[in-house]
């Protein structure tokens, strides 16, 4: 069983449907180009934003060695201002904590659960949310779910790699009217609902992770679109309260891979 009271396995993070009469991959192209479209449509309507919030309401899976899974919730509340400004306020099952990146360091606060004791990491990331988020994953690996969304090119770092693309047809999700993608790639498989009309915002997002016993999923429903907010400098502030304990991060080992598998 993953470590789920880590201060990594609290980071802000990023399936066949039974009975769907979905066309078999052998008789279609690999790529449906009108998938493809949609999640480039997507990815290209984030990538001009300049600034934007959103919230996620995910449940993620884990695996026991029995092979029972167990889910946990957990909502975040995202701010984000290009190049270099990133905000998350995570609230679940496993406690309540916040992320900054301002540019020149990421932190992180949490609030364990039960004992209400405040742990904090800090290490200096300079350079852009891009660089930011590679530096993580290589030196430490930690990997933020969802993060490819707050790239200076999502399209290109969603459809890196994959080996089959699927327009499945619209659904709603929430009462909003959507395009149903699927993919597949080696590493996992991921389905993406895309909002209908002038605003191409991801609106549901399920990831498989092939790689870990039994297949976790993660399931992420995305909402509170808002792509003109007021987000000062303080947003992106961090301060250590006093009672605060720091737990450092642990750089990686040579041949160790990170903690959290990536599409």
């Amino acid at each position: 069983m993953r470590d789920r009271l880590s201060l990594k396995s609290l980071l802000l993070a990023l399936v066949a449907c039974g009975g769907l009469a979905v066309p078999a991959l052998a008789e279609e192209p690999a790529v449906d180009p009108v998938a493809d479209k949609l999640l480039r449509n997507m990815g290209n309507y984030l990538r001009v934003a300049e600034k934007f919030t959103f919230a996620i309401d995910a449940i993620d899976e884990d695996v026991l060695e029995s092979g029972q899974k167990l889910q946990f919730e957990v909502t975040h509340r995202v701010a984000f201002r290009r190049p270099d400004q990133f905000n998350a306020v995570t609230d679940g099952d496993l406690g309540v904590s916040r992320v900054f990146y301002n540019g020149v360091r990421f932190s992180m606060l949490h609030s364990v659960q039960d004992s209400g004791e405040l742990e904090y990491c800090s290490v200096k990331v300079p350079g852009t949310t891009d660089e930011c988020f590679e530096q993580l994953g290589e030196e430490y690996g930690i990997v933020l779910p969802l993060g490819e969304l707050l790239h200076s090119d999502p399209y290109a770092l969603l459809s890196k790699d994959i080996q089959s693309a699927t327009y499945v047809g619209t659904a709603k999700v929430r009462g909003t009217l959507c395009h149903h993608l699927a993919f597949t790639s080696e590493n996992a498989d991921f389905q993406i609902w895309v909002e209908a009309g002038w605003q191409p915002v991801p609106r549901k997002v399920v990831i498989t992770d092939k790689q870990e016993p039994g297949m976790p999923q993660t399931i992420a429903y995305l909402y509170d679109w808002n792509f003109n907010p007021y987000l000062p400098d303080s947003s992106f502030s961090f301060w250590v309260p006093p009672s605060a304990q720091r737990i450092p991060l642990e750089r990686l080992q040579p041949g160790e891979g990170s903690e959290e598998g990536s599409k």
